[in-house]
């Protein structure tokens, strides 16, 4: 069986399968350098630059890594083991409930 770790700061609920996975409490995240590039008004603005992924672990046999999708958008595409969420689905006040699927990148 299948093992998800979700290295993200909120529950994942799959609503296809019914997958609910919480959060671990540890996190993946994408390291970004920022760099003011001028003002507005007084108002700095940055221009940011990803670098690295932090925070995701080796591959490991039946594991599947939840993250988010800017952090997917870093992650090596040989990297079959990490999965964002799907398409997010939304009750009647417009709060995410759960997902539709698993993207990968």
């Amino acid at each position: 069986m299948t093992k998800f770790v979700n290295l993200t700061n909120h529950e994942v609920n799959e609503m296809i399968s019914g997958i609910r996975v919480p959060a671990s409490g540890r996190r993946a995240t994408v390291k970004t350098n920022k760099k003011t590039i001028r003002t507005i008004d007084g108002a700095p603005v940055y221009r940011s630059r990803s670098s690295t992924v932090d925070g995701l672990p080796d591959p490991k046999e039946n594991t599947i890594y939840i993250v988010a999708t800017l952090v997917q958008q870093k992650v090596p595409r040989e990297r079959l083991d990490v999965v964002s969420p799907g398409n997010t689905q939304r009750n009647e006040k417009g709060d995410v409930i759960g997902c539709l699927g698993f993207r990968q990148l």
